[in-house]
């Protein structure tokens, strides 16, 4: 699970030539079936404004500058073009891997249940969802449907689209302020399956400051080294 990007895996090697011969770097950009299920539930409401379907791995700056931007997936598949600076406004970063989130101002972990963490015969019933927007580097707004797990980013895409009372929900927490905002949920689950969402935090973030920072492109697991 510590091994996010292709640095990572050739790092690893780098240590120990021994897993040269049992792990390969298969280059794949995949998508889950449950991730291709959030994205079919949004993809009705969001069509009309001739949305163009793109993996995360194929996001650049060029699209950043001219498009409005929709993340659906979970945390740990979230380009760093949009989670390292996401990140570093956040209340929140990613422990040891982002199936485990930690609040930046109290040290309170928020741990999925996710399946790939549990052992046999366990049934997850607990996971988190986050959802974020936030106005990217040149104007164009980015929305951060995502999770520490399936259920997560599920529920987080029905909140979006379908459960107009907990959005009113949502803005009164962050007293109206949609266009730059992050929130966590509590979701209960069984596997990919989310049944009800909690509400655990909501305020507004600013991004004002942080497109102007030169800061490496670091993984977002990584907890903060400076200012």
């Amino acid at each position: 699970l510590s091994i996010n990007n292709p640095d990572d895996f050739y790092e690893r090697i780098s240590i120990d030539p021994t897993f040269d011969h049992k792990l390969m770097d298969g280059n794949s950009h995949t998508v889950s079936s449950e991730s291709l299920e959030a994205i079919s539930a949004l993809w009705p409401v969001i069509r009309p404004f001739h949305a163009n379907p793109v993996s995360a791995s194929q996001l650049d700056a060029g699209t950043m500058k001219s498009s409005n931007i929709i993340y659906v997936g979970a945390i740990d598949g979230l380009t760093p073009l949009i989670g390292s600076p996401l990140f570093q406004a956040s209340q929140f970063r990613c422990a040891e891997t982002c199936y485990e989130l930690v609040d930046k101002t109290n040290g309170k972990r928020f741990l999925s249940a996710s399946p790939y963490l549990l052992a046999d015969q366990i049934i997850p019933r607990r996971d988190y969802g986050y959802i974020a927007s936030f106005p990217g580097p040149s104007g164009k707004q980015i929305l951060v449907l995502s999770g520490t797990g399936e259920a997560g980013v599920m529920q987080m895409v029905n909140l979006a689209t379908n459960d107009p009372v907990r959005l009113r929900e949502l803005g009164q927490r962050i007293g109206g302020k949609f266009g730059s905002f992050e929130a966590l949920y509590q979701v209960r689950t069984m596997f990919s399956q989310s049944y009800q969402s909690t509400l655990l935090s909501a305020h507004p973030i600013d991004m004002s400051k942080v497109w102007d920072k030169t800061r490496p492109l670091g993984r977002l697991d990584a907890p903060p080294t400076g200012p």
